[in-house]
């Protein structure tokens, strides 16, 4: 081999001119590196040459080919060059050389080591570790860090001594490096730490932990960035490691990155590393977090951080710290209780709104928005209160507040619109007004945040419409609609949307209220559908058909006819124009179509359902990428990053020994380059998650006219139940379950109508059980061991013009705007709105299957007791989804405190009981034995919701179990009784109506009997108040009772006031036992119910009136009787009341 002439090319490749590098690149490859020879010239150049960055680049590249050449190089000169190398290495006075150097140390020891050969090496670096000569400790520490990181399972015998070694060595008096290297040593050997049967080891790396802290600190305090760095990743990595690593020390590290991220004298970066770790033990040890109790001091902290400079723009490498807060405060408002996270938000809310200081009132409401996502339930509980200040801000003299407040009212809006909607006189008033006040100027030196709050208070008025009834929204459409309808022509296209997007709201809301603006709406959008000259264009585009499908819902098929056709064939052009978000619109377009159209949308049913399939078909096109040593195990396997399917090469195998690829970047410190080469996420699954879910509209909606697909439908879903991605898992259970819905449907009517109990009373056809099978087959498989949280992931990417805007301009994000962004940098990704969609969709699915097809769905051998299993796991809180780490799973009891999202999975894991209960009837009795526990001690949880929820459970299991419910009245009727007189008025309402359940169905009379003056005193103050629709479960139990024991009521004086209650005005289910009792009285003659006529003709003309959902047909019947029965008693009773004379005679 000429040696000049390879040198020649090697500085070619070195060169600032890419021709040369090029063509240097190619011969390289192709006459040298597939020789042998050249691993030799490589190690000869790196531990000879005088140009250092030459020495670099022969050994990156002399790694690449240690695995295909060492082998053939002779034994003989092998020895000579493990010394030549290692002795070169540790006077090499150049770091980055030293550490590419070591790394070829590494991978020669790699195949050396197995091979019985270098055996010294291991003891020789130890024992330099300890020289007297910084550099030589500064080589040895790193060589053993990349050992450990390429072959650290062999080197497991020696953690003894190593973590003796590294005990002295990461204290070094002289030599940053060492302490350094010491601290990455450290963390490969925490990756590999067998913590369940090496003790020794775990306890001599948990008392490795203050040093590695002081480490950080001290490149921290030394303004050394690449050290901080390295020291942060080594934290994040630990996080994902057994969790027994950092147990003893969790506390003070958590305490530390608080302080550091709250520290208004660092630097950006430590502070947003220290906010990114937090984020993370959030998510990797959200148990263990939430223990610690620090949610009220990390939230003040957060709350300061807000509110500083607001020159706090989007640097180079990384987030604004304002982004990086709130995206901590969004991932503590799902993952942590309302009280460490919304309580002393809230204070510091109404502290923060009152304040002289700008940056403050910003803070306050952009953290409120933020924040609604993950506490919604709880925030709707305080609505009342915050309502006027979140008003007053909206009014703020500074239009810098203003625009945080309308951007923080839009959050709020999105996920509390029922509740503001009570509201909805001021806060669209105020939002008009905003609106006006902004569109004055749009030009002058506050024109970028004037657009914005265009923007936002069109996408608050576009949330808050989706809380109003159409009446609501009558008194607003003369006004508002012209208005925004003006911004269709504003030049900037984010305006467009905006006002497009409310618009199809406000029509939704309005349904033929809008048809006046219909038509005029209809052409004025009528450009937009074509447009397709970038992808601005294309996003303005998806929203025009998106509120065009709210019109349609709105004015109804006949109006909307004429302009189906043009939009079908927009939309089909829209699957080719290669954009993301005009694909899902489009397929969610279809689905609204056949909402509004059923049957008719047959002639597009063939063209839309292929398109959905061919969606289903499509495959990510796999994209190989070299994710270093850290991914050894991963080497040739296909894994999924965020929906993209990523091929895992070898750093160093044979596939890229010839590569020259990343030669730009070789200044970089190798250990920064694991993940460089990812190029974007795609986003086929995501659109496949929207395709599965229309697909199941058109099944619901077009009804028979979709049979001929069904079962290339099904061919096509089974598959992507096991699919990597969560949410097209989801997505895919959720298209079975409505599948099998639709199918139900379709049957004659003699077996819709299903019947309590198993063995089945009503057998379905034979296609709707071989479907449901397969349904229950794979939910049953899913449902076990699904234990993926994540199904709604916001990755930000760290260079986004967006992101900059944001963080400058509001102090608010709906962060989910971001996750359609291609992301290019992974070390910059922020993770947000974290919850268990798969397994709420399964409970969600089953229990609105239950509800409408009975136990069918349940038939199969053992479903009925695996889902009970899975329903106990879920509601002791030990389900996979449930079990974040090894510590949380050896918690025994039901904890008292959840975020709401954890929350979500038990409730809706309470939902799927008592629809079971209803479905099998008598059967779920051996089951409640079981569930009946957790479910009580829920019932007696300190937090309201959790109490309410589970009062509400055992009522409905005791109406499903009917008699059965006997054997457990002694344990149900004491939590009952005490639950009577619960702080909370949902809570006390369920329990009176459980109890009257519980008193109509049990047949342990001498228990229910003796507690009856205890029940009647109880149910006394509930009659006083219509609050959470007591008064009406009072008065159902109190009948029940009346009819199960009558003689223990005394009835003279109870039934005078129980009609004087009547009727009722919200709970009319509860009209079935007050007239039953009624009728039966009558039947047995009872002188007090006679002598009421008088008093129940006016209520009996009310309720058998409209609506007539007041009553059922069965108590429709019987109070019609009723009314015949005293009609022909009492002939002339019946003139004042016309509707009852006509009954009378009917």
């Amino acid at each position: 081999m000429d040696q000049a002439r390879f040198v020649q090319l090697l500085e070619s490749v070195l060169a600032p001119d890419t021709a040369r590098v090029k063509a240097a690149t190619a011969t390289l490859r192709k006459d040298y590196y597939t020789s042998p020879q050249s691993l030799a010239a490589l190690l000869q150049i790196l531990t000879s040459h005088d140009s250092p960055q030459l020495r670099q680049l022969a050994a990156t590249q002399a790694r690449s080919l240690v695995p295909k050449h060492w082998s053939s190089v002779p034994d003989d000169h092998k020895a000579q060059i493990r010394t030549h190398i290692l002795q070169s290495t540790l006077n090499e006075q150049t770091s980055i050389v030293r550490h590419a150097a070591a790394r070829v140390i590494s991978a020669i020891a790699k195949i050396d080591l197995e091979d019985g050969q270098w055996a010294d090496l291991p003891a020789l670096m130890q024992h330099a570790a300890t020289s007297d000569s910084p550099q030589e400790r500064e080589v040895s520490t790193y060589i053993l860090f990349a050992i450990l990181e390429s072959m650290g399972d062999s080197f497991m015998h020696r953690f003894r001594e190593l973590f003796a070694l590294f005990d002295s060595t990461i204290h070094d008096p002289q030599s940053v490096e060492v302490r350094i290297n010491t601290m990455l040593a450290l963390s490969k050997m925490g990756m590999l730490l067998d913590a369940d049967n090496d003790e020794e080891s775990l306890e001599a790396f948990q008392k490795a932990i203050p040093g590695m802290v002081a480490i950080l600190k001290q490149a921290i305090e030394a303004g050394d960035e690449d050290r901080t760095m390295q020291g942060f990743e080594v934290f994040q990595t630990l996080l994902e490691c057994d969790p027994r690593l950092l147990s003893v020390h969790f506390r003070d590290l958590v305490q530390f990155m608080i302080q550091l991220a709250s520290e208004k004298s660092l630097e950006k970066e430590p502070r947003s590393q220290a906010l990114n770790f937090l984020i993370s033990c959030i998510m990797y040890r959200k148990l263990k977090f939430q223990g610690l109790r620090v949610g009220e001091q990390l939230t003040e902290k957060a709350l300061e951080i807000l509110a500083e400079s607001p020159d706090d723009s989007e640097d180079d490498d990384g987030f604004s710290l304002t982004l990086l807060v709130l995206s901590l405060l969004s991932v503590m408002a799902s993952s942590l209780p309302p009280s460490q996270i919304i309580v002393p938000l809230l204070r510091i809310f109404k502290s923060y709104s009152m304040s002289p200081v700008t940056r403050l009132r910003q803070a306050g409401i952009g953290a409120l928005g933020t924040c609604a996502e993950g506490a919604p339930e709880f925030l709707d509980t305080q609505l009342k209160e915050l309502n006027p200040i979140i008003l007053q801000l909206l009014d703020d003299p500074d239009i810098k507040v203003r625009e945080s407040a309308v951007g923080g009212t839009k959050l709020l809006a999105e996920h509390l619109s029922e509740t503001m909607g009570k509201e909805h006189q001021k806060y669209i008033s105020i939002l008009v007004k905003d609106l006006n006040r902004a569109m004055e100027d749009l030009e002058g030196a506050d024109a970028k945040v004037n657009m914005n709050i265009v923007v936002h208070c069109c996408t608050s008025i576009d949330s808050l419409v989706d809380g109003l009834e159409a009446d609501d929204i009558q008194q607003y459409i003369f006004g508002i609609v012209p208005h925004l309808s003006r911004l269709f022509s504003h030049p900037e296209l984010k305006i467009k949307s905006a006002a497009i997007g409310a618009v199809g709201s406000i029509a939704e809301c309005a349904k033929d209220g809008f048809l006046p603006y219909f038509e005029q709406t209809m052409n004025s959008l009528s450009e937009f559908v074509h447009i397709k000259e970038s992808d601005d264009e294309l996003d303005l585009r998806a929203m025009t058909i998106d509120a065009m499908g709210n019109m349609a819902t709105a004015v109804g098929p006949e109006a909307f006819k004429r302009y189906v056709q043009p939009l079908m064939e927009s939309t089909e052009e829209g699957l080719h124009l290669d954009n993301t978000r005009l694909k899902e619109t489009v397929y969610m377009f279809w689905g609204t179509l056949a909402k509004v159209y059923g049957a008719d949308f047959k002639p597009f049913l063939s063209g839309a359902v292929q398109a959905l399939f061919k969606c289903l078909e499509e495959e990510d096109e796999a994209v190989d990428v070299e994710l270093g040593a850290e991914a050894a195990d991963l080497v040739g396997q296909e894994v999924f990053i965020a929906g993209k399917k990523i091929k895992v090469v070898d750093s160093s195998g044979p596939e890229e020994t010839d590569s020259l690829d990343g030669l730009d970047d070789m200044d970089d410190d190798e250990d920064d380059s694991d993940w460089d080469d990812l190029a974007g996420i795609s986003s086929i699954m995501e659109e496949q998650e929207v395709a599965l879910e229309a697909m199941a509209d058109l099944m619901s909606h077009t009804k028979g006219e979709y049979l001929p697909y069904l079962a290339k439908s099904i061919e096509m879903i089974l598959p992507m139940v096991d699919n990597s991605y969560e949410a097209v898992r989801r997505a895919a259970i959720g298209t079975l379950y409505r599948a099998y819905a639709s199918l139900w449907q379709l049957q004659d009517e003699s077996m819709q109508k299903w019947q309590p109990g198993l063995p089945l009373r009503v057998e379905p056809s034979d296609d709707v059980m071989k479907l449901g099978a397969v349904v229950m087959k794979r939910t049953l498989d899913m449902w076990a061991e699904e234990d993926d949280r994540m199904t709604h992931v916001s990755l930000i990417p760290a260079h986004s013009d967006a992101i900059a805007n944001a963080a400058n301009t509001n102090l608010f994000l709906n962060l989910d705007y971001f996750s359609d962004l291609q992301v290019r940098n992974l070390e910059a990704l922020v993770l947000t709105g974290i919850f268990s969609g798969v397994i709420l969709e399964i409970d969600r699915s089953l229990a609105d299957t239950l509800k409408l097809c009975g136990p069918a769905i349940v038939s199969g051998e053992k479903a009925v007791t695996k889902t009970a299993e899975i329903l106990l796991s879920i509601l002791k809180k030990k389900h996979a989804c449930q079990i974040e780490d090894e510590e949380s799973s050896e918690d025994e009891d039901v904890p008292q405190e959840y975020s709401e999202d954890d929350w979500y999975i038990i409730d809706s894991a309470m939902d799927v009981v008592t629809t079971l209960a209803a479905a099998i009837g008598e059967r779920f009795a051996p089951l409640w034995k079981h569930l009946e526990k957790p479910i009580l001690q829920y019932a007696s949880s300190s937090e309201s919701i959790q109490r309410s929820a589970a009062v509400g459970t055992i009522a409905d299991a005791i109406r499903g179990m009917g008699q059965a419910v006997t054997p457990f009245t002694a344990s149900i009727l004491k939590v009952l009784l005490h639950r009577m007189s619960d702080e909370d008025p949902l809570t006390k309402s369920n329990a009176a109506f459980a109890i009257g359940l519980l008193v109509e169905n049990s047949d342990k009379s001498s228990d229910i009997k003796r507690a009856y003056n205890h029940i009647l005193t109880k149910l006394e103050p509930l009659l006083q108040t219509q609050e959470s629709r007591q008064l009406d479960n009072a008065a159902g139990c109190i009948s029940r009772m009346i009819m199960k024991h009558p003689e223990n009521i005394p009835l003279t004086e109870v039934l005078p006031a129980l009609v004087g209650l009547l009727p009722l005005k919200e709970d009319y289910e509860e009209n079935t036992p007050i007239f039953s009792m009624i009728v039966k009285l009558y039947s047995a003659g009872e002188n007090t119910i006679v002598g009421l006529t008088p008093r129940l003709l006016p209520v009996l003309a009310h309720v058998m009136a409209s609506p007539e959902d007041q009553l059922t047909d069965e108590t429709r019947t019987q109070l019609t009787q009723l009314v015949k029965y005293v009609h022909h008693n009492q002939p002339t009773s019946l003139q004042q009341y016309p509707f009852l004379l006509e009954v009378a005679k009917s």
